[in-house]
């Protein structure tokens, strides 16, 4: 009860991970999330319901509510915002422990980041396919995410959700496995962590631990280069969401947009649509989500150029 944990992503694992600390009873839980809820999401992301697919509801909005249900004698807090360089350290340093259960490298390397610099015990989990991993990174004690990864994969260079789809049942081995981890550390069980991979294989049912040593050269952890952090320019970060086909687009910081006024603009232009939170605009065959601080989803696309020629045609940059 006296805890606090920081979900990094409700989608798959976040979702599932969530529901589990709140049964637990951990007392304060904070869930970031950029998206919202989708019809095919229900596949695989336990919190949510048809409704809330029907609703475009805000999965970090939603996922609180649903959890209060659950539980309301803990502290559910629902951040639904992009986690980025410019808020990240602001969001996450509160935390006694961070779960991740985001779909991309960079956001990961982020939370790696400011764990490091925050001195904050981080659960990495990730699921593609019929497969799925997760390893306990504890500054100054194991291996950081940059000695497993010390830069991210060219574009199109692994498979993603999109390519290889996620199995369920995948998915909660995963969360149950980061949320156990989590337990032992909040309950003063440290010592029973190690730093270790663990991968597990859905179709064999067979796990194999990978020990990761900590690199003598790591540019994170040992040279305390926090590259993703303290990025040297600031300009829009633009991201393949997995499994989507659709590129988030984000603003640079204090960037305000009249939703009202944008959804007169381009009422000519194609279909619209004014929601809470976020105006609903299609061109075929493209369809774009926006919303107040700038940032867009738009679907219908995986190149990032053109994600960003069509922000800029429809949205302004």
């Amino acid at each position: 009860m006296k805890s606090r944990v920081v979900i990094v992503g409700c989608g798959a694992l976040g979702s599932v991970s969530a529901g589990l600390m709140a049964r637990a009873g951990v007392g304060d839980i904070r869930i970031i999330d950029r998206d919202f809820v989708e019809l095919d999401n229900l596949q695989r992301q336990d919190l949510f319901t048809e409704k809330d697919a029907e609703e475009s509801a805000p999965k970090s909005l939603r996922a609180a509510e649903h959890l209060r249900e659950i539980n309301s004698g803990i502290l559910v807090d629902g951040i639904f915002t992009n986690l980025g360089h410019r808020n990240a350290e602001h969001l996450l340093a509160a935390a006694d422990i961070i779960l991740d259960a985001t779909d991309n490298f960079y956001t990961r390397l982020l939370v790696n980041d400011v764990s490091l610099k925050l001195n904050i015990p981080w659960i990495y989990g990730g699921v593609l396919g019929s497969s799925g991993m997760t390893m306990n990174i504890l500054p100054s004690r194991t291996a950081c995410y940059r000695c497993l990864l010390p830069m991210l994969p060219l574009p199109g260079s692994v498979p993603t959700c999109e390519t290889a789809g996620v199995l369920s049942p995948v998915v909660r081995i995963v969360a149950s496995l980061q949320v156990l981890e989590a337990m032992k550390y909040l309950v003063g069980e440290e010592k029973l962590l190690s730093g270790d991979l663990v991968f597990f294989d859905g179709w064999d049912n067979s796990f194999q631990r990978i020990t990761i040593g900590r690199k003598d050269d790591c540019p994170a952890c040992v040279k305390k280069e926090w590259i993703y952090l303290y990025p040297k320019e600031e300009q829009f970060s633009v991201t393949s969401l997995c499994g989507r086909d659709a590129v988030h687009v984000e603003a640079p910081a204090g960037t305000r947009v009249s939703l009202d006024s944008l959804a007169e603009k381009l009422k000519d232009a194609g279909r619209v649509r004014l929601e809470p939170h976020v105006l609903n605009f299609t061109a075929e065959p493209y369809q774009i989500f926006i919303f107040e601080d700038g940032r867009a989803i738009i679907k219908g696309v995986q190149d990032e150029k053109k994600a960003l020629a069509l922000y800029a045609r429809y949205v302004g940059m």
